[in-house]
């Protein structure tokens, strides 16, 4: 028996380490979806090493010894990633042909899940904790991944505290490996901390606009109640679609801010809904001396304002030769009306 934990730190290593692979510098044998995996991650050999004709025999010697050290780190690389796929037993074969180093993969059985144990510690229901386990998404007889590990972890976590636990934990989480028996036994420990309720609402980020704008969304998080993660949403979508503000936060406080709830044990934690208002334009249209239509900022003072606003322009405008040109279009109109 083994943890998978030194499976996966050097997965996290390779990943971080090694370049991707330079498909004409290694070539691997392997099933479809393994040999992607694989050549996303594993390392190229050494510059030299893919020509095994060598000039002296003290350079044949050198090259010989990088390729079988890097033949050894490529077992290793590859065993580690194969483990994320949930092959805990493969063989590799390393050797080179004319084209460079070539990596045989024979796999062997893939893992499954053997027993699954879940502890959910607090004062969860019955119900609660039947709908954790029942949404439990890596079963008995699954076959085992990394990726589906992980994602299995976090979404019992997720729906936990989603609901009246916002501060539920993920305290312990082990995969016990039985390599020989091809199989996974799962064991995670989840922390679901007090219950909690809303508290004050705290309103940062206003400038122009009265709170009340605010609180006209917020009738849901009244003081008191059971938290929910999708009324935070919710409330946090509705100020966002408004006219009002670019950006929008809505979030529970830190439990140092938590104020003492009832004798259940119960927590309130304050609503802290950061703002930050939209800049405002106040536009005026009309026609400057060069024709075009000029754009106002509020910000501007009124010596930089009035001669460009409506009252401004008509003052500029010569009155007398309006009139005379109109009197013309008239009487042209005019006669054009009686047939002349």
């Amino acid at each position: 028996m083994r943890r998978l934990s030194g499976a996966v730190c050097g997965l996290l290593w390779l990943a971080a380490a090694c370049p991707a692979l330079a498909a004409e510098a290694l070539h691997i044998v392997a099933p479809a979806d393994l040999r992607a995996l694989l050549l996303r991650h594993l390392s190229v050999p050494p510059a030299g090493q893919t020509d095994v004709a060598a000039a002296t025999d003290e350079s044949a010697s050198a090259d010989a010894a990088e390729r079988e050290a890097y033949a050894r780190r490529l077992r290793k690389d590859a065993g580690a990633l194969l483990a994320t796929a949930g092959y805990f037993s493969p063989q590799f074969d390393v050797r080179y042909g004319a084209d460079g180093p070539v990596l045989d993969v024979t796999p062997g059985v893939r893992a499954t899940i053997g027993q699954v144990a879940i502890e959910l510690r607090g004062a969860l229901d019955e119900a609660r904790r039947a709908q954790l386990r029942a949404g439990w998404t890596l079963p008995a007889g699954a076959a085992f991944t990394q990726a589906a590990w992980d994602e299995a972890k976090q979404a019992v976590l997720r729906e936990l505290s989603s609901a009246d636990y916002a501060r539920a934990r993920l305290t312990s989480s082990q995969a016990e490996v039985d390599v020989e028996g091809a199989r996974v036994d799962l064991t995670l420990v989840y922390d679901a901390g007090p219950r909690v309720r809303y508290g004050a609402l705290s309103v940062d980020g206003l400038q122009r606009y009265p709170r009340a704008l605010v609180e006209r969304y917020t009738a849901a998080l009244r003081a008191g109640a059971p938290y929910h993660q999708d009324e935070l949403l919710a409330v946090q979508s509705a100020l966002q679609n408004t006219p009002y503000f670019s950006s929008v936060s809505v979030e529970l406080g830190a439990p140092d801010d938590a104020a003492p709830g009832d004798s259940s044990g119960d927590i309130e934690l304050p609503i802290i809904i950061t703002l930050r208002e939209r800049q405002t334009f106040h536009v005026a249209l009309g026609a400057g001396e060069d024709g075009r239509a000029e754009i106002i900022h509020r910000s501007k003072n009124s010596e930089e304002k009035d001669p460009l606003s409506v009252v401004g322009v008509l003052r500029r405008i010569d009155s007398p030769s309006v009139l005379f040109f109109l009197g013309i279009l008239l009487a042209v109109s005019a006669l054009s009306s009686a047939g002349h």
